[in-house]
């Protein structure tokens, strides 16, 4: 809970939560660290449009709306989506037994290997987004 609410970005939440995991072998803290992140960012995404809304004195325009959500948002949301349906199809009984072992299979590989991969991959292109002459006069 302590790394979800205490650190700002959340790339950054999941990377230290990723090393605590392996570090420790404790994948609940990684997973609570996670959710604890992601709930926080959900409520912000919530509030904020409609804090926008009151001060703004009225409902925005469609162009409005589709200027303020960025397009990862909307396929934050299309995944979230997926992988629900996905879910509550395999745990229902409605999906095949192959199919079920094809999709844990495949969650398993995006939210294991992949993740871990390209979590390491954005942690890597924001560090060398960061330009040396920033550390000047610091310390």
């Amino acid at each position: 809970v302590f790394l979800g609410l205490a650190i700002h970005d959340t790339a950054q939440v999941m990377g230290a939560g990723l090393a605590y995991e392996r570090t420790y072998g404790d994948e609940e803290a990684f997973k609570t660290a996670a959710i604890t992140k992601l709930m926080r960012n959900g409520f912000l995404a919530a509030a904020l449009p409609a804090m926008a809304i009151s001060v703004g004195g009225g409902k925005p325009s469609v162009s409005a709306l589709r200027k303020a959500v960025p397009a990862f948002v909307l396929a934050f949301m299309a995944a979230a989506l997926l992988r629900s349906a996905g879910d509550a199809t395999a745990s229902s009984g409605t999906m095949s037994p192959d199919a079920c072992a094809a999709w844990k299979k495949a969650t398993s590989f995006v939210g294991g290997t992949l993740a871990s991969n390209l979590l390491g991959v954005a942690m890597a292109g924001l560090g060398l987004s960061i330009s040396a002459s920033v550390f000047n006069g610091v310390g």
